[in-house]
């Protein structure tokens, strides 16, 4: 049916309907995307020829050897403090423990 007949039939009938106008609704949707940026740090152990053990070893900072031998920093400190362990310093003053003295003093 054509809307002007609708409203027609209904006038004649003696009654004015009123339709409520159409409704659409719009739902907006916010998406919000977070990117983060990490940063990573590689550091790669010095293989150098260990003065003590007179042999080409990995030199490793006292974090690192705390890693690979299982134990605290603090650790590694006592250890080359009693001579289970050995090291050498670095033209800028840092400590570099041989893995070898690690290795076989565990």
């Amino acid at each position: 049916m054509s809307g002007s007949f609708l409203r027609s039939e209904l006038h004649k009938k003696g009654r004015w309907w009123i339709l409520p106008p159409t409704v659409t609704t719009t739902k907006r949707r916010r998406v919000e995307i977070t990117f983060f940026e990490q940063e990573r740090i590689v550091q790669r152990s010095v293989t150098a020829h260990c003065p003590v053990c007179r042999v080409m070893s990995d030199m490793l900072t006292p974090e690192e050897a705390g890693d690979f031998a299982g134990v605290d920093v603090r650790n590694i400190y006592q250890r080359l403090a009693q001579g289970k362990a050995h090291s050498v310093k670095t033209f800028s003053g840092q400590n570099r423990v041989c893995k070898n003295s690690l290795c076989i003093n565990r």
